[in-house]
């Protein structure tokens, strides 16, 4: 009797492992791309061994928004941070608190124009 037991859970265990690998494979064919040939042929392919591709990104859109409509562009002027007692002889922490201070500054930025 034990036995039978001990192999129905081994069963449900395979079949469990067999189930999440069907699942991750077909929500993984559902998320990917469709490549379509609007034109051309690719014959030419077949005696290359390598294939250089580059992306352009003339003309951005996202949705009906241009590049410079959807990314806002923030610069924050004046974002110097000294140490209590200006004993702050060390460059790279200097420039990490300015860089805190910057950021520190941009958040209460945007919280302040959010709640407007």
């Amino acid at each position: 009797m034990i036995f039978f037991i001990v192999e129905f859970l081994i069963y449900l265990l395979v079949m469990k492992k067999l189930l999440l690998f069907a699942f991750i494979c077909l929500s993984t064919s559902i998320y990917a791309q469709n490549i379509k040939l609007v034109s051309g042929e690719l014959d030419f392919l077949k005696s290359e061994q390598y294939v250089d591709i580059k992306f352009t990104y003339d003309n951005l859109r996202v949705g009906k928004l241009t590049e410079e409509q959807y990314v806002a562009k923030i610069t924050v002027l004046k974002s110097s941070a000294n140490d209590f007692l200006g004993t702050d002889f060390d460059t790279a922490y200097r420039i990490g608190e300015c860089y805190a201070k910057g950021g520190r500054e941009l958040g209460a930025f945007i919280v302040k124009k959010l709640k407007k």
